[in-house]
């Protein structure tokens, strides 16, 4: 059926097959990673710049180390594990992913893990050790000119730099003519007497160019413009909404700190101001410190004290000095004795307490628990009472961490508590503090961990041990390396020469080692090796290794496939991550489908992986097609129809947009018609004012009341949506205009003053009946006017002097809706109609 299919329409069937594919794929490992049969748990990757690498076992620069052997430059690790080799000189260790290298021609490039180049086209210099955040700087040849180097006048190279990201690509099209030197991420820049920064990739984080810029400090940099400070974060926005005349000297938490003024001896006095530019502190101090858990140093007349973040000091008492607060606590002295204060300034011991009166005594660390003192080298703990812990002074001690110290005495190692108890009488040769809740300790040569109770884990020692993460510790051993969890056991029984990125999970197997290779063994299967196993990926496939080099071995047929170095592979039960190649594939079985654009897009980095026991039977791309070669004619036709329907959109978005273009024509005619008429209304109004100016003067001057004139006006009503209205421009005018000629069916004529108005109407044809809240004073109502259902709350009616008007309220308005608030001559009509249904009554 494919040789039937025309060849445009080849690419377009091909797109159709793999949406379906992905569709298909998409619902399959939906079911695994987000349905009851799988359950997540462990995510071993990190995604940075669109690029998939294993940050954490790349970034420990510090194990690293280069040597040269036979012509060629090897990095290797601290095992002495060769990680990669190279020709060319190594510049710097791998940073995010590239170590940088040199030809020795003064050109650079960049080295991945499996000793490739990053770029093909080798780059003159760069300025930034290596990567940072994604980018590294780099720099091009550009001319000569004329110029001075320090005191010679000589031919001086010119180059313009940019920026490679860990793709290769350049970041920008613009070259910059200036080394740039970054800090925390942006650079500053100058261009016609302003400034602004650039991010690494060269972009200008803000459109606003300032005076003055100071360099980034972490997340904030300060600015200057016309004289005024403000401060400006990464993204190039403001952070105080009002600049500030003063300049500004730090920037803590959100609070700007200024300096106001110098005094006689140049000394800055400084002040607290939010971030509306209002100023928070009323006096001026010497130095205000960052805020920490609420509260902020300041200093004044070498004097210390505590302000909260409303400027507010804590207490009127100054001290010698002050600690900042922990736990609502903070330490002050005053002539040289100690005592605490709570977050009100309140001293919290009733005495003072003197470390030394001789001053032998320093303290090393406060905190709101304890002093860390030392004396003569001997170091010894007070708790927050000036009481000693213990009586012990040690060789040696450190901070309280998880609740423990660690202390030395007589080149011995043990742990304390708070109180000062040993958390056990047993003493080690050395010792680390706790991690994850367990420590580290070394007893003859050998290595061990101890629970918070002092209890050792296990009755096993190491050779050499490392403290614990994630719940489990690396060990070293004469058989190699391998893991503990918190119990002591091994997570597995294979030792390796080595330590790789990725956990074994061979723990359910017996691996024996034989000339030919390695038997693997557990209670259901056994298969045997050329090389050494290091996971099992399912019934299909394993992992294994020689000489740092990582193979899938296939059951199926006894094949491997080498997956290149063991750095650049990580396998977490049925996912394989393959660093170098950027890739992710699921082992289905007997199958490898590759799954990564589906992880990119659908699994986040906190999202964790465990899918070792999911049976989900997926077809691969081309097993997929092969089924599917039914549906391509109905693609075919689909394609066909699409076709068509596109012509016939095509055709009907022409006839739209000449559609458009009459419509188009017709408002702006219309918008031409209305503003012709607003020109005619504003002349019509500005007559009608002329007008009542001249009757205000002549009425002055006669002292007579002048009877108004009538004008005939067009344009007085205005349709809206399904009614008219009286235009509001002409509202405050309707005295002066000839109302008697005009119908007002459907008209809106509620709360408008009719007052002095001659004007002709239907109540029952207005538009819904509604003359609430207007004004028909000395307006003359027709004895033939109908005002049944019609709603007159809060209308006042009045007699015409000029008319005879009848008496029609039992027969015109009894039927009408009115309450207290409709009036004649400003009676209530509820009180007139119930004294004409009174009368009524007495005539019969």
């Amino acid at each position: 059926m494919i040789e039937k299919n025309p060849e445009d329409y080849k690419e377009k069937i091909i797109s159709k097959i793999d949406e379906l594919y992905n569709e298909y794929l998409k619902k399959k490992l939906d079911m695994i990673f987000h349905g009851s049969t799988g359950k997540i748990v462990n995510n071993p990757s990190i995604k940075k710049s669109n690029r998939l690498f294993n940050k954490k076992f790349l970034n420990e620069t510090s194990k690293y180390k280069i040597v040269k052997k036979g012509g060629k430059t090897h990095i290797v690790d601290e095992q002495g594990t060769i990680i990669c080799t190279t020709r060319h000189k190594v510049d710097t260790l791998f940073n995010e992913g590239y170590a940088t290298v040199t030809n020795g021609k003064n050109e650079y490039n960049f080295l991945d893990s499996s000793g490739d180049l990053l770029c093909e086209k080798w780059h003159y210099s760069y300025f930034s050790p290596g990567f940072h955040n994604g980018c590294a700087q780099l720099s091009r040849y550009a001319t000569q000119i004329d110029g001075f180097h320090k005191d010679y006048d000589v031919m001086v190279s010119v180059y313009n730099h940019n920026f490679i990201d860990l793709d290769g690509r350049i970041t920008n099209e613009k070259w910059h003519s200036y080394e740039l030197e970054f800090k925390y991420g942006r650079a500053i820049i100058y261009k016609d007497g302003k400034y602004n920064y650039i991010d690494e990739y060269g972009n200008l984080i803000s459109d606003m160019w300032f005076d003055h810029v100071e360099e980034f400090e972490i997340d904030y940099a300060i600015v200057k413009n016309d004289n005024k400070y403000n401060v400006i974060d990464r993204n190039g926005n403001l952070l105080c909404k009002k600049w500030i005349e003063y300049e500004i000297a730090r920037y803590y938490d959100g609070y700007p700190i200024v300096t106001t003024k110098y005094n006689d001896y140049r000394h800055i006095d400084y002040a607290l101001f939010d971030i509306n530019g209002e100023r928070i502190t009323t006096d001026e101090y010497h130095d205000i410190g960052k805020f920490k858990n609420g509260y902020a140093k300041v200093t004044k007349n070498n004097k210390y004290n505590f302000i909260d973040e409303s400027g507010k000091l804590v207490s009127d008492t100054w001290y010698d000095y002050v600690f900042s607060f922990e736990d609502g606590k903070a330490l002050v002295n005053t002539d040289n004795k100690y005592n605490y204060i709570d977050t009100k300034g309140k001293i919290i011991n009733k005495n003072w307490f003197d470390l030394d009166s001789n001053g032998s005594i320093l303290i090393e660390e406060v905190h709101s628990s304890y002093l860390l003192l030392t004396n003569n080298g001997k170091k010894s703990f007070l708790n927050s009472k000036g009481e000693a812990i213990n009586e012990v002074w040690y060789d040696a001690a450190w901070s309280f961490i998880d609740g423990y110290a660690r202390v030395k005495l007589n080149n011995k190692y043990n742990f304390i508590n708070i109180e000062g108890k040993y958390v056990k009488d047993t003493w080690y040769d050395e010792a680390w503090n706790f991690c994850e809740g367990y420590a580290r300790v070394k007893q003859d040569n050998k290595y061990n961990f101890i629970d918070k109770s002092g209890k050792l884990i296990s009755e096993t020692w190491y050779d050499h041990a490392y403290d614990f993460n994630d719940g489990y510790a690396k060990i070293i051993t004469k058989e190699g390396y391998n893991f503990i969890n918190s119990k002591g056991e091994l997570i597995n029984n294979l030792y390796h020469n080595s330590l790789f990125y990725f956990n074994s999970n061979l723990e359910d197997y017996n691996i024996t080692s034989k000339l030919t290779g390695y038997i693997c063994e557990n209670k259901t299967t056994s298969f045997k090796l050329k090389y050494k196993p290091y996971y099992v990926l399912n019934s299909f496939y394993v992992l294994c290794y020689k000489n740092n080099e990582c193979y899938l071995y296939n059951r199926l047929d006894n094949s491997y496939t080498s997956l290149g170095k063991c750095i650049n592979i990580c396998a977490i039960n049925n996912i394989l991550f393959d660093y170098k190649e950027q890739k992710v594939y699921l082992i289905n079985d007997s199958k490898i489908i590759d799954i990564t654009d589906y992880y990119n897009n659908n699994l986040l980095e906190k999202d964790n992986i465990n899918i070792r026991d999911v049976k989900v039977d997926i077809l691969t791309r081309d097993e997929f097609s092969i089924l599917n070669m039914d549906k391509i004619d109905q693609i075919m036709s689909e394609l066909k129809e699409e076709t068509r329907k596109d012509e016939i959109k095509q055709s009907k978005e022409e006839e739209q947009k000449k559609l458009k273009e009459i419509k188009d024509e017709n408002e702006r005619k219309r918008k031409e018609q209305e503003q012709q008429k607003s020109e005619k209304l504003d002349l019509i109004l500005s007559k009608f004012k002329e007008l009542q100016k001249n009757i205000e003067e002549l009425e002055s001057v006669t002292e007579e009341k002048v009877k108004i004139p009538k004008i005939n006006v067009n344009n007085l009503l205005i349709e809206v949506n399904d009614h008219l209205e009286i235009n509001p421009i002409l509202v405050d005018w309707l005295k002066y205009i000839n109302l008697g000629y005009m119908s007002f069916d459907n008209v809106k004529l509620s709360g408008i003053n009719f007052e002095d108005c001659n004007i002709n109407f239907n109540p029952q044809k207005v538009y819904n009946k509604d003359l609430s809240n207007s004004n028909f004073n000395k307006v003359f109502i027709s004895p033939f006017m109908d005002f049944t259902g019609v709603d007159i709350r809060g209308c006042t009616f009045s007699k015409d002097e000029d008319a005879t008007t009848l008496d029609m309220f039992n027969m015109h308005f009894k039927d009408a809706i009115y309450d207290e608030t409709t009036t004649y001559n400003g009676i209530p009509f509820t009180e007139i109609l119930s004294k004409e249904q009174k009368n009524s009554n007495l005539k019969m």
